[in-house]
């Protein structure tokens, strides 16, 4: 049953038809405990395959595999998430330890390990997500964001990061004036860069407040995020001597 499902899957011609085949597969077979037989093909193939699918189906058929793998041990996932050539694959190992093996020591300190240095942006992405959901209360997880926040290379990580900071502890309309679209959504504003007038202007009119008042919001995030988002950070690493500070944004990620 397995195999036809990556059958199918992999030799659908459609990319929106394959990705929703993929959705209802994982809807449909999210519950399914594999045979012992199908478990072992899995593990050995899963990685295998996912470099084989395109991007629409690797993702999709990754999720699949850590659902149906959830009761395998976290050394094979830990594995996957270290050393497995494709990022979506790591991406999804590391969300299944995170969600099966929270508990764990290693589990934060391999999440906390690929935040920083993982290649690929979009797992150090997935890994300080994870940290956010899983690990909020912890001042070392706070300054591993705030250090993400400020210095790493990429300016989607940077933002992705300044957004796990704020949510949820920051007032609203503050959260609304973070965010690029000033709707407190993704894709969040470079933390590096200073928030622009026009920006702020904007923000006051659509949340009907003074522009008095959203300085003052943001302003008040300063305690938390360690640097006053009216400058930005990039000031606030510029007066650190041995920090290295990221080149200026060139746009969106």
């Amino acid at each position: 049953m397995v195999q036809a499902i990556v059958e199918t899957m992999c030799f659908t011609d459609s990319v929106a038809y394959r990705s929703l085949i993929s959705k209802e597969l994982i809807s449909a077979h999210a519950d399914y405990r594999l045979p012992e037989g199908s478990r072992q093909w899995l593990e050995g193939e899963w990685s295998s395959i996912a470099r084989k699918l395109p991007l629409s189906l690797g993702w999709p058929f990754s999720q699949l595999a850590v659902m149906w793998l959830s009761e395998s041990s976290s050394p094979f996932l830990r594995e996957r998430a270290l050393k497995d050539e494709h990022f979506y694959v790591r991406i999804a190992a590391l969300s299944a330890l995170a969600r099966g093996w929270s508990q764990e020591e290693a589990t934060r300190e391999l999440l906390r390990e690929r935040a920083l240095k993982d290649e690929h942006v979009n797992v150090r992405s997935a890994a300080l997500e994870a940290l956010a959901r899983g690990w909020s209360q912890e001042e070392a997880t706070r300054e591993l964001l705030r250090e993400l926040a400020l210095k790493d290379e990429n300016e989607y990580v940077r933002r992705a990061a300044l957004e796990a900071l704020a949510r949820g502890r920051v007032d609203g309309r503050a959260l609304a004036l973070l965010s690029q679209d000033i709707d407190g959504s993704f894709p969040f504003l470079d933390p590096l860069e200073p928030i622009s007038t026009d920006h702020l202007r904007k923000g006051a009119q659509r949340l009907q407040i003074a522009e008095a008042t959203a300085r003052e919001l943001l302003a008040s995030c300063e305690g938390l995020l360690g640097w006053n988002p009216l400058e930005g950070g990039r000031s606030k690493l510029e007066d650190a001597p041995t920090a290295r500070v990221p080149p200026e944004s060139s746009g969106a990620a």
